[in-house]
């Protein structure tokens, strides 16, 4: 489990994609990601949940209403 944890050098983010992950995993949706969290460092954590969690959220949700194996 521990090397299917992101690692984005930022714990808020790492926390988010995590979380987001094991959803899309309980939905058969593919996740993949490529991100540096130093780029974001400036912001509130409580703001990258926000923004972050809504933002995958949103493709989550439009992912799962596809008919085809799709990947956010």
């Amino acid at each position: 489990m521990y090397d299917t944890q992101p690692h984005t050098k930022n714990a808020a983010p790492d926390v988010v994609l995590t979380g987001k992950n094991l959803s899309c995993t309980s939905q058969n949706i593919t996740l993949t990601y490529m991100a540096d969290g130093r780029r974001i460092g400036f912001m509130e954590d409580s703001d990258i949940y926000a923004l972050f969690g809504n933002i995958l959220d949103n493709a989550i949700d439009a992912v799962s209403k596809t008919t085809t194996p799709s990947a956010v």
